[in-house]
């Protein structure tokens, strides 16, 4: 299978990635049928190398927590794309909700969006612990 984009350097902007994303484990990329089985086997030796490399300080353990799942998504135009839905609700159905209530999502997507907006590359964590801390003045 070819790969348009250097896989070692994707991955390097991963991990540069979980000090801006925090706990946010979801990926989401679509792939053509014809490359998927490739791909999540590439995504796994990726993945345990780097686990191997740098043990506990990688954004593989930060992120997932042993709790990962590559799902080749495909792509818009094939009729898998819809009936994959049913495969991903599976696995979120599975998982503990990280969010007490709505608000709390609504809020950190908030912020999320408009750190992006203004190219913050700070905590977003750190900036929801401001934003609450001025709340209680």
């Amino acid at each position: 299978f070819a790969v348009s984009r250097d896989i070692s350097s994707m991955f390097q902007r991963f991990q540069d990635g979980t000090n801006y994303f925090g706990d946010d484990s979801d990926i989401f990329q679509d792939v053509a049928k014809s490359d998927r089985e490739d791909i999540v086997s590439e995504f796994h030796s990726k993945f345990s190398k780097i686990v191997d490399r740098e043990e506990e300080d990688n954004f593989i353990t930060k992120l997932y927590r042993n709790k990962m799942s590559i799902i080749p998504w495909p792509v818009f135009n094939e009729s898998s794309f819809y009936t994959t839905f049913r495969q991903l609700k599976i696995k979120l159905d599975e998982q503990d909700s990280k969010y007490k209530n709505a608000k709390l999502f609504v809020e950190k997507i908030k912020v999320l969006m408009t750190k992006l907006k203004v190219c913050d590359w700070g905590s977003v964590q750190g900036t929801l612990i401001t934003m609450r801390t001025l709340e209680l003045k």
